[in-house]
């Protein structure tokens, strides 16, 4: 297999290696000991994605949409220099144990070789982005996020940074996901969104805060825009999540009163 084609988390064990690191400290992958009970790890999961602690428990990197384990991707796993690197290697504590038995896969979000039992704060997956009704919403919030009722309207700001995502994404630049295509569009014509909506912009932006940390995030950094920052864009910007945030508080205000 040529090596140019290989993902880059594959090809160079530093990067592997820093990128584990940066999802350990930013979006807390884990557990350390993948195959322990973890009480600690899997209820603050719970409490992030608001699901119970059986439904958390079931979010791992092999139900991630992220993960990434076509048969050219694991030849580069297997065959690169990344097979040779496990991650009990990673100077963290509590030190993280191999998986023994258990294949390596890779995930294209953070660009690193996983175990598809462990998991980070960023799992998601495209049937949980739908804008159907989730089948695990917790039900002392299925009053935040029923159809129908009072709805909000987006600002023209919002409207400006979606409009400028999908211009980019004519331009060819990677980044967003069909959901994220479909909520730009209703950004872009100021369509009344529902409490439903407001809920999962919300959760969009507390899931992604992170990308604002990576390279090209930003006018003027190299690979400028990036894929975090289409995507980022594409719900609205910075002002999509303020926006979010003082609407979603608003209608927990309004529902505890």
């Amino acid at each position: 297999m040529a090596k140019d084609y290989c993902p880059v988390g594959t090809m160079y064990p530093d990067v592997n290696l820093s990128n584990h690191l940066a999802a350990i400290q930013y979006a807390n992958y884990g557990p350390a000991e993948a195959r322990d009970s973890n009480p600690e790890f899997w209820a603050a999961k719970q409490e992030l994605w608001g699901v119970s602690e059986g439904q958390a428990r079931m979010r791992v990197c092999a139900s991630c949409h992220h993960h990434d384990r076509e048969p050219e991707t694991l030849d580069c796993v297997i065959e690169g220099p990344a097979g040779d690197w496990s991650e009990s290697q990673l100077p963290v504590t509590p030190n993280f144990a191999d998986v023994e038995g258990m294949p390596v896969w890779y995930c294209k979000r953070w660009n690193m070789t996983i175990s598809p039992i462990r998991v980070c704060d960023q799992w998601e997956s495209e049937e949980d982005e739908d804008d159907e009704m989730p089948e695990d919403i917790p039900e002392d919030h299925k009053g935040l996020v029923t159809k129908g009722g009072t709805t909000y309207k987006p600002t023209s700001g919002m409207a400006s940074a979606a409009r400028r995502a999908l211009k980019w994404k004519k331009e060819g630049y990677s980044g967003g996901t069909r959901v994220g295509l479909a909520r730009a569009n209703q950004l872009v014509n100021r369509e009344n969104l529902t409490a439903s909506t407001v809920m999962r912009m919300h959760s969009f932006f507390s899931r992604h805060e992170v990308d604002k940390k990576a390279t090209g995030f930003n006018s003027g950094e190299e690979g400028f825009p990036s894929a975090g920052r289409v995507a980022w864009d594409l719900w609205g910007g910075d002002g999509g999540q303020t926006w979010a945030k003082q609407k979603r508080d608003q209608i927990v205000r309004e529902r505890e009163g």
